[in-house]
């Protein structure tokens, strides 16, 4: 065995050919070359390794560049992705070198915090000596509309099974839609815009939920974070709502309709749970959709709200046993506050690789 640890110098598609070959064999997400080069060579100081055993790739680790808000700094971080090993070589420290090699390259590039979603957690807590949590990640998911029955259904085998199953969704479906009548409600002072109006609407919108916290975690959303992860995106088309009270933004829709799924990527908001109603009744109203999905964190309060108005919605929320949530502090000279507590992390579907939510 010569196990050899590289870091990839080009990072263009075009020199990376054998990567992309094997990404494409053992992710679950198609990667093409307009999709690597969006993924691993937009962002500046992006750290792609990897293991070889010979001429065979054997291991990956990638960590993208992103910026976090902590308080009222900003702080460079790395959010690790495309962690793999062949199994064949596991439990001989391999992963583990390939791991530390990509937090020494993202280091000495300036990222102080680590940070990610993994399955393995264990991995991640006992080898990598991350901080880990195995169910802070909830997903609540709701039927808001009628759902169709599949197109090739009459084809089935078990025909009266598939009518069955079709005649209970939609049975669900009809309570949910009776609830939503009770829950949700407009509000008249609130207008929805196409665009925002102000540059800064939403980092200020950020800065709000932060409150003043010198603990306080959410993603930095610059210009140039929105467009890579939304605008840019080549997988997933995204849709943007900004509600307004007057000219203040008190809340961001930010969405895509996948096989009439609605699935929410970030649902922020300010004020109180009249305002989260209002957003969640103009977009069942105004799009096609059968049922509505969210994804974030457990312990922060503002995900606690989108929860329980969820779950009073008729949703049923479950863990996301495959993203456990894993950081890994590298910040030595003290330069931000770290929060103890998962509470001040505002996680959302936006901290995801962008390829389902």
């Amino acid at each position: 065995m010569d196990i050899q640890y590289i870091t990839i110098e080009k990072l263009g598609s075009s020199h990376n050919n054998g990567v992309i070959q094997y990404l494409n064999k053992v992710l679950n997400h198609d990667v093409n070359n307009k999709v690597w080069d969006w993924e691993f060579d937009t962002l500046k100081n992006t750290v792609f390794t990897m293991a070889k055993d010979g001429a065979l790739i054997i291991g990956t680790q990638s960590m993208l560049p992103l910026e976090l808000c902590i308080g009222d700094k900003v702080v460079n971080t790395a959010k690790s992705e495309t962690s793999y090993l062949n199994g064949n070589y596991r439990g001989k420290k391999i992963f583990e070198q390939l791991y530390q090699l990509a937090i020494d390259e993202i280091h000495k590039r300036g990222s102080l915090l680590i940070w990610g979603f993994t399955p393995a957690i264990k991995a991640w807590r006992n080898n990598l000596k991350f901080m880990a949590y195995d169910d802070e990640m909830l997903i609540a998911e709701g039927l808001v509309g009628y759902y169709p029955l599949r197109s090739n259904a009459w084809k089935s085998r078990n025909l009266l099974v598939a009518i069955g199953k079709y005649g209970i969704v939609n049975f669900h479906s009809f309570q949910n839609r009776m609830k939503l009548n009770g829950v949700l409600k407009s509000r008249n002072d609130i207008a929805v815009s196409e665009s925002l109006r102000n540059k800064n609407d939403i980092t200020n919108l950020y800065s709000e939920i932060r409150g003043g916290q010198l603990d306080a975690i959410t993603l930095e959303m610059s210009p140039t974070y929105i467009n890579w992860r939304l605008d840019a995106n080549p997988v997933i088309k995204y849709s943007k709502k900004y509600f307004y009270i007057q000219n203040r933004l008190i809340a961001i829709a930010i969405y895509a309709i996948t096989d009439g799924k609605l699935i929410l990527s970030d649902l922020t908001y300010i004020g109180d749970d009249t305002v989260l109603k209002h957003v969640l009744k103009y977009l069942v109203k105004n799009n096609k959709c059968h049922s509505i999905q969210y994804w974030g964190n457990k312990s922060h309060p503002l995900n606690q709200s989108i929860f329980s108005v969820l779950s009073s919605m008729g949703a049923t929320t479950r863990v996301d046993t495959s993203r456990c949530f894993v950081y890994k502090n590298l910040d030595e000279s003290n330069s931000y506050i770290m929060p103890t507590e998962l509470s001040k992390w505002y996680i959302n579907g936006l901290w995801t690789e962008g390829f389902h939510i």
